[in-house]
């Protein structure tokens, strides 16, 4: 297996993971937002992150499949998968 693919596979479960994980993280805090106000407040961020880490894994995904098949779009796949890092390093970066 080449190396940028085996990366980009590492990267697809890793992100597909954590996409699940916070869509039933999501499920449940809205379930039970009505019975705890503190749960209220949670559920957007708990969105983007899902959506994001989702996203993440659709490009993965794609840069996965050009990588192994040699596809010439590989190389934007991989630029997908580069920018929606930056996005969530961008998102999850302390403010001032």
């Amino acid at each position: 297996m080449r190396p940028m693919a085996m990366l980009n596979g590492i990267l697809l479960g890793t992100a597909g993971s954590i996409a699940v994980g916070t869509a039933v993280t999501l499920l449940i805090v809205t379930l039970l937002a009505g019975e705890n106000e503190r749960l209220q407040g949670e559920w957007r961020l708990l969105l983007v992150t899902t959506l994001l880490f989702a996203a993440l894994a659709v490009a993965c995904g794609a840069a996965f499949v050009g990588h192994l098949r040699l596809r010439p779009w590989r190389w934007w796949a991989q630029a997908a998968v580069v920018i929606v890092l930056a996005s969530i390093a961008g998102s999850f970066w302390p403010r001032r």
